[in-house]
């Protein structure tokens, strides 16, 4: 790992400790990540969000967060949400909602590019992006909840007009 990467998640580690969130250091695969820790009596994120430096070409460099959305999804019923992905990512101006089939989950990820910036301009957009990713995620789940608690099938919640907002 480049040391300005561990110095970034350093700073980001430092920041998410002043605001007052749990956290864990892990690694994905070879990539070092901080992973936000849902807690069930604070409502600041509908699920872990876990956070990692990536490298998407050589003179890039990205900080990627995704939440794991904590509801059990049977296989019909994420199939089913897996079918409206398209309908609520075409609501998004930022990020994109998917479900991992075979674990069962739904998710939220988004990624911003860091060149250029500052390590304070990273730490404002890291921010800004939680907020955002926060309240996306939990919108996403709210378009979910009917289906998932048998209130609505998908061909109804697919031709209800969606609408995310994300700022």
């Amino acid at each position: 790992m480049k040391e300005q990467d561990e110095k970034l998640l350093e700073r980001l580690e430092a920041f998410f400790e002043n605001l007052g969130l749990s956290y864990k250091k892990d690694t994905i695969g070879e990539k070092p990540a901080l992973i936000l820790t849902y807690d069930p009596e604070d409502d600041q994120l509908p699920g872990d969000c876990t956070i990692t430096i990536c490298h998407p070409g050589e003179d890039f460099t990205a900080i990627q967060m995704l939440i794991s959305i904590f509801v059990e999804l049977d296989e019909k019923t994420t199939a089913d949400a897996a079918s409206l992905l398209p309908v609520m990512n075409s609501a998004l101006s930022i990020g994109h909602f998917g479900v991992i089939r075979d674990e069962g989950y739904f998710y939220y990820n988004y990624s911003f590019l860091t060149n250029g910036m500052s390590d304070e301009g990273v730490l404002i957009s890291a921010a800004a992006a939680l907020s955002i990713i926060s309240d996306t995620a939990a919108e996403g789940i709210d378009i979910l909840l009917p289906l998932i608690n048998g209130e609505k099938d998908v061909d109804e919640i697919r031709n209800e007009d969606i609408v995310i907002a994300q700022f």
